[in-house]
């Protein structure tokens, strides 16, 4: 896909059957895990002592070198024009701090919701032009939230691990998709995907950190369980000042994580499968994502699941 607006690409996916989706007949599985011990990353784990279960069945491990690999990054910015003045400018510096700390084999890209969706810059590694578009950014009009998501998990890849940052108040007020068709592209991709919310949220008495467990607006939570699904998670920063440590702490989750592979013994089932992913002889707790979703292999196509 080219740099430019995506409106007719988005009016082309709406005359499809349905959102984009994994097909039997691959080989391999990935799945990507977050350990922690209380609020910390947990101590470097081997492949042995992790357990994952597809559909009840354990599955034989490997780790992928996350560093070799590379993360391809798509921001997915909501620039409404609740965005506007300094809200705006936090989120400029936020992004730009997020382009200084990808590694060499990092690309990302950048795509503006707003009325209509624009990719400013397809995924690439070069950080003046990803600066230079960062610095342009301007906000206004209403927003195609769902769309843009549906749009990033479309992006293709390539051989790097497929990440989505999507920066929203919560609000929706113009896309076409409807919450079941982004849900179950979600569950199709391999990408993990990240929120990051600003707004004014219920917080519990006497509370007074960045970041908290707040009672989201619904468009928030709806954005909270599109991240779960993939073992992402949703930071709700409460003010602007409070962006910018939040895209640095996705930066550096995503450092943490492990990429587990595995190859099924025979062919993928059609359907969803549930994941179980769990450690052992270690203490921790595990987030990776509870399962994907598989339709019939197309003839002549192939295609992979992961997580």
């Amino acid at each position: 896909m080219s740099a430019g607006l995506l409106a007719p690409w988005l009016a082309l996916l709406a005359q499809a059957a349905g959102p984009p989706v994994f097909e039997a007949g691959v080989e391999t599985v990935y799945v990507d895990a977050f350990v922690t011990r209380g609020e910390a990353a947990g101590p470097r784990l081997t492949a042995g002592q992790f357990e994952l279960l597809d559909d009840g069945q354990r599955q034989s491990l490997r780790l992928v070198d996350q560093q070799a690999v590379g993360v391809r990054a798509v921001l997915v910015l909501d620039l409404s024009g609740s965005i506007e003045g300094r809200k705006l400018e936090e989120l400029r510096a936020a992004c730009r701090a997020f382009v200084d700390g990808l590694g060499p084999r990092d690309e990302a890209a950048v795509l503006a919701v707003r009325e209509r969706l624009e990719l400013l810059v397809p995924p690439t590694g070069d950080r003046e032009r990803l600066h230079a578009v960062l610095s342009r950014l301007e906000a206004g009009g209403a927003t195609a939230l769902h769309d843009a998501l549906y749009a990033a998990l479309r992006l293709e890849p390539g051989e790097r691990r497929p990440l989505v940052v999507v920066f929203s108040d919560g609000r929706d007020n113009l896309s076409w998709l409807r919450r079941q068709d982004l849900q179950a592209a979600v569950e199709t991709s391999s990408a993990l995907l990240y929120g990051i919310g600003l707004g004014q949220f219920v917080l519990a008495p006497g509370d007074q950190a960045a970041f908290s467990e707040p009672e989201l607006p619904a468009g928030m939570r709806f954005m909270e369980r599109l991240a779960q699904s993939t073992g992402g998670r949703f930071w709700a920063a409460r003010r602007p000042e409070a962006l910018r440590a939040a895209f640095l702490r996705v930066l550096g989750e995503t450092r943490e994580r492990y990429l587990l592979a595995y190859d099924p013994p025979g062919p993928v089932r059609p359907g969803y499968h549930e994941l179980r992913v769990r450690l052992r002889g270690v203490k921790g707790q595990v987030r990776a994502r509870p399962g994907y979703r598989v339709r019939r292999r197309a003839p002549e196509s192939t295609s992979r699941p992961g997580g």
